[in-house]
């Protein structure tokens, strides 16, 4: 009860000094810098309105990190989506063997019994009625959150997900999985890899036809997931590597090196993702201290120092969206050469959107530049991306 009402507490000052001082004030300076045109904006391209809203998302996601609540959705409108949502509850593989993945590493990671049993919650979104759908396919998401908030049914991303299965015309399975400081690596990890065998085994899809995607922290566990999957595979439990890797902004350092590099500071006033909200995630997602940078280094913790040449015999296919004003910019850009070395260039597909934010589809949905990324990315779902790499303009 006490923690219950310390939440709500700390959500309140949340909302407060958001709309009480941080929205008044960005609106002001928004007004008073008009005159001065573009140049005042982090970006030139940028219109004033999406010069704002990046500064006022930023403060919104530092005041939550540091207050340790809730974003400003998630309250009082998520309840009100699950009504329309077909919600299923997965059933956690009890039989996960959390052990090999530790073996070796120093990672202090506490597993109880309790935890890795009871339920994962999963929503499912289906394209429009009417629309010619291949039931063969499906995409199971993974949301991002930066391993702080667990927001896979807060507006945005609800907004985000039945997009992904209206564009692509897929079947798309949306997970909950464990995201906070009681319940770090290698949890969400079960939970993502129950959602997959409720798909191969209870669904009765094929690996083929399964693309696994996810955004931001999303994507770092997408990663983790089909390593998992590639390592330990097994026919008979339903662990078979998937077809397809869908990628939205993924983060793949979580020693968070990159980001506190002086260049990378540059990007740091272009986009929304304060830097203490990627070190908390990365923190309580690991169980280890802020200095233990080096224990992060880990193969299912940070893909950006893994070894990916395993994936050079397999027919994974995959994708990899990113936006060039986003802090985490030259870190991905690294990765996907990387992928490209290890893997293979015709297997990796990569859609660069020009001056756009960390997860600019996620929260710009409305800007031609989100338009163009879609767009790309239900080319390569539909297999008909040939180009290995695509820009799309502001």
């Amino acid at each position: 009860m006490a923690t219950a009402i310390g939440k709500r507490l700390r959500f309140l000052v949340l909302a407060v000094i958001m709309f009480g001082i941080v929205v008044p004030f960005e609106i002001a300076r928004a007004l008073l810098l008009a005159p001065f045109g573009a140049h005042t904006h982090a970006v030139p391209s940028w219109s004033r309105i999406v010069n704002m809203r990046v500064r006022i998302i930023r403060q919104s996601l530092s005041w939550a990190t540091w207050l340790r609540t809730a974003n400003l959705f998630d309250w009082h409108l998520a309840p009100l989506l699950h009504k329309k949502a077909d919600r299923v509850k997965i059933q956690r593989w009890s039989d996960f063997d959390y052990k090999v993945l530790l073996k070796g590493s120093d990672l202090r990671c506490e597993i109880t019994k309790e935890g890795l049993g009871g339920e994962v919650d999963a929503l499912w979104f289906r394209p429009a009625a009417g629309v010619k759908v291949d039931k063969k396919k499906v995409l199971l998401y993974i949301h991002g959150g930066g391993y702080v908030v667990q927001c896979y049914d807060d507006p945005l991303y609800y907004a985000l997900t039945a997009r992904f299965a209206k564009t692509f015309n897929i079947d798309v399975l949306s997970v909950d999985y464990r995201a906070s400081a009681s319940e770090p690596f290698p949890y969400c990890l079960q939970d993502t890899i129950s959602a997959y065998r409720y798909l191969t085994l209870e669904k009765g899809y094929k690996p083929e036809d399964i693309t696994i995607g996810g955004d931001s922290a999303g994507g770092n566990l997408a990663l983790a997931t089909i390593r998992y999957l590639n390592e330990y595979h097994d026919v008979s439990l339903g662990l078979s590597l998937p077809g397809r890797l869908f990628l939205l902004s993924p983060w793949t350092d979580l020693t968070v090196a990159g980001a506190l590099d002086p260049a990378a500071q540059i990007k740091a006033k272009t986009d929304y993702v304060p830097i203490l909200m990627g070190m908390t995630g990365a923190t309580q997602h690991t169980g280890t201290l802020p200095h233990e940078y080096e224990r992060r280094k880990h193969p299912y913790i940070s893909p950006f120092f893994a070894d990916f040449t395993a994936f050079k015999a397999t027919s994974l296919q995959i994708h990899v969206t990113y936006g060039t004003a986003e802090l985490m910019d030259a870190e991905i850009e690294i990765f996907v050469k990387k992928l490209q070395t290890e893997v293979g260039v015709d297997r990796v597909n990569v859609c660069i959107a020009e001056d756009a934010v960390h997860d600019h589809q996620l929260v710009f949905p409305e800007l031609k530049v989100s338009d163009a990324s879609f767009k790309a990315q239900a080319r390569w779902f539909s297999g008909g991306a040939t180009e290995a790499s695509v820009r799309v303009r502001y």
